[in-house]
């Protein structure tokens, strides 16, 4: 939901489409006979987003300026991860982000020069990038 509805803002922005509506789900519906991009297409796990109540979406679809304002969108996805899922709720399915400042941290004690480090945590499922010229 948060992808999609940043991506039909990108689009707002670039005069394809209006403004969200409302009825979210018709306007992505709209929004990929439109545009033709394969990005809103309907998938298997939109239908569990549209089981959510309207006020829990909310601050999702609100987030949507925030990404494409955003100078680092990866990072930007992990903190409103963070936000919107409580700590115990996290903390049961094992989900913590690695905050970029630990994840260089990481890198540096653990390895030199171009060597490279994974950090195997899932978080948000963001990918966290750290210097990568050789790997180990």
């Amino acid at each position: 939901m948060f992808l999609k509805t940043t991506l039909y803002e990108w689009h707002h922005q670039h005069a394809d489409l209006p403004s969200l509506p409302t009825d979210t789900r018709e306007a992505l519906r709209r929004a990929a006979d439109q545009t033709e991009n394969p990005a809103f297409s309907e998938y298997v796990l939109d239908e569990i987003v549209w089981f959510a109540d309207d006020a829990d979406l909310e601050p999702v679809v609100d987030a949507r300026d925030w990404l494409l304002e955003s100078g680092e969108p990866a990072e930007a996805i992990g903190r409103l991860y963070a936000d919107l899922t409580s700590n115990d709720d996290r903390q049961i399915l094992g989900q913590f982000r690695t905050p970029p400042s630990v994840g260089t941290l990481m890198q540096a004690w653990a390895a030199g020069g171009d060597d490279s480090v994974l950090d195997p945590g899932m978080g948000a499922g963001v990918q966290q990038a750290h210097s990568t010229r050789s790997g180990r």
